[in-house]
């Protein structure tokens, strides 16, 4: 058997079918042979509601076992696009750019204590994201079975008071705080 073919009986002619073959082979039965009358009739009504309630029953149950696989397969999905996401913060900020760059003094630049002192914090925050890139496995690594990030389990932040490097580090700790959502949820 082809594993990527369907059974026989999820084919709607062949249930369509075996359907028309019990609906006349009843009518022989019942209207034709037995002759049944008005209370019979009653007891076949019964019959037939409860064996209807029992299919209503098992196809809930059936809908139920998809949604569930499908909602699996989806979490597993959006728990590694956050873990992707995270790794790819992460990666911006631990290469040249934004936190990782050499200042230049030219004429506006401030008094050369803070120049140094900014410069100082900027490499600071650069290295760390260098920290935490080696410190965070790859994807490989945690997939399928997805586990939290622990942030006590990072290098210790550094104590920085550029504004704009303070909201860099929050931005990592919110990405690390959606994946642990996904990954706890997967």
């Amino acid at each position: 058997m082809d594993r990527f073919t369907f059974p026989a009986f999820t084919n709607v002619w062949v249930v369509l079918s075996i359907f028309a073959a019990e609906v006349v082979l009843f009518h022989l039965l019942l209207v034709l042979w037995l002759k049944i009358g008005k209370r019979a009739w009653k007891i076949v009504d019964y019959i037939w509601l409860s064996l209807a309630a029992l299919g209503i029953f098992g196809a809930a149950g059936q809908a139920r076992q998809l949604v569930a696989t499908n909602t699996v397969a989806s979490s597993s999905q959006r728990t590694q696009i956050s873990y992707m996401q995270l790794l790819s913060f992460v990666d911006q900020y631990s290469q040249e750019g934004p936190v990782c760059r050499a200042f230049v003094r030219r004429q506006f630049s401030p008094p050369p204590a803070q120049f140094q002192r900014a410069q100082k914090d900027y490499d600071s925050v650069c290295h760390w994201f260098w920290d935490v890139q080696r410190k965070l496995p790859r994807l490989a690594d945690l997939y399928p079975d997805f586990k939290e990030v622990d942030p006590k389990s990072l290098p210790s932040e550094p104590d920085v008071p550029e504004t704009e490097l303070r909201e860099i580090l929050r931005g990592f700790h919110n990405q690390v705080g959606l994946y642990n959502a996904d990954a706890k949820e997967s």
